[in-house]
């Protein structure tokens, strides 16, 4: 049962992610069921986050998230072909619901929306849920 477009967004929570840790290294982990689910521990820029969902429109979505980071980092996002940069400020010790940036979802059916960090400065951040929201 994939996340789908409802009430205008496709809500990702990050119990619904697939983490891909490397194999040595620092792992990002899962802590928590539904709307209170976070990743932790994700500290290793080689570690990415996918998640699949049902595109059931196309179009242009703004993507936001809940995050905690004591510095300011990068994310590549990618749905498709189509990707973006987005710098996160810091939050403090909070969890604060940042807007990353738009993406086009240019195809109906399964896609996988992925989060990853970009290496040059990456200290590490907290994540909640993933929402995307149609434009």
């Amino acid at each position: 049962n994939m996340p789908a477009l409802a009430g205008g967004q496709i809500v990702l929570p990050a119990d619904f992610a697939d983490i891909h840790n490397r194999g040595y290294g620092t792992h990002a982990l899962l802590v928590g069921l539904g709307e209170e689910s976070r990743i932790t521990n994700w500290v290793d820029p080689g570690a990415r986050l996918e998640w699949m969902f049902q595109a059931t429109e196309a179009g242009t979505y703004a993507v936001r998230a809940l995050v905690k980071a004591d510095d300011s980092n990068s994310l590549t996002i990618q749905v498709g072909e189509n990707e973006l940069i987005s710098e996160v400020q810091p939050t403090g010790s909070e969890f604060a619901e940042v807007f990353l940036g738009e993406i086009d979802i240019a195809e109906t059916g399964n896609q996988i929306l992925s989060l990853r960090p970009v290496q040059e400065g990456w200290t590490g951040m907290e994540l909640g849920t993933v929402t995307s929201i149609k434009q």
